[in-house]
């Protein structure tokens, strides 16, 4: 029986410091943070979670997609952070209008891996949205061509907390909580991949 699990993406890492927020506080350093904590609500839910740098390591968004993929999880969550006043949820955009959905247990070409999943991306992100709400905050959904989404194997998104000089403006804990009770959804839904 598969089991039900998350890879968490703190992005950017090592050379990549990813947006300055402040002189002294970085995207890279803010990501790894809030991926701690949803790994840390997952675990708490019984969720098997796991993340891509425990560290402040370098890792291509090839290498970062060689890994989820290789991991099979259930759900990919890439976390980023910047100076806004919105936190945004991206699912991958595609390049293909029309196109109709492949099959997900086929070969997947690894620039399109994520078109099998988007309607699973789309509900995750959908769901995720809702429990950002439930804790009266909003969240805009929208695609985006953001790296490593469109080589996923599995549905994913991107979610980008808006941050100042003094960390994050929404409490970390608060956008962990939602996003693990969003994917517990998912998971008491049956959606294992």
């Amino acid at each position: 029986m598969p089991v039900f699990s998350v890879v968490i993406d703190p992005a950017h890492g090592g050379k990549d410091p990813g947006a300055r927020i402040a002189p002294k506080l970085l995207e890279k350093d803010l990501t790894l943070l809030l991926a701690r904590k949803l790994r840390q609500e997952l675990q708490a839910r019984h969720i098997v979670a796991t993340l891509l740098r425990e560290s402040d390591a370098d890792l291509s968004f090839d290498q970062r997609a060689v890994a989820v993929n290789l991991a099979h999880p259930s759900v990919f969550v890439t976390l980023h952070a910047e100076p806004s006043a919105t936190i945004h949820i991206y699912t991958a955009a595609s390049n293909s209008a029309a196109a109709p959905e492949p099959d997900k247990n086929s070969f997947l070409p690894w620039e399109t891996a994520q078109t099998a999943f988007h309607g699973q991306s789309t509900t995750l992100a959908t769901t995720t949205a809702m429990a950002i709400e439930k804790r009266e905050l909003s969240a805009v959904i929208q695609p985006s061509f953001l790296e490593p989404l469109h080589s996923i194997a599995a549905p994913a998104i991107a979610i980008e907390v808006p941050a100042n000089n003094r960390g994050f403006k929404v409490s970390a804990d608060l956008i962990a909580g939602a996003l693990a009770d969003a994917i517990a959804i998912r998971k008491m839904s049956g959606a294992v991949q």
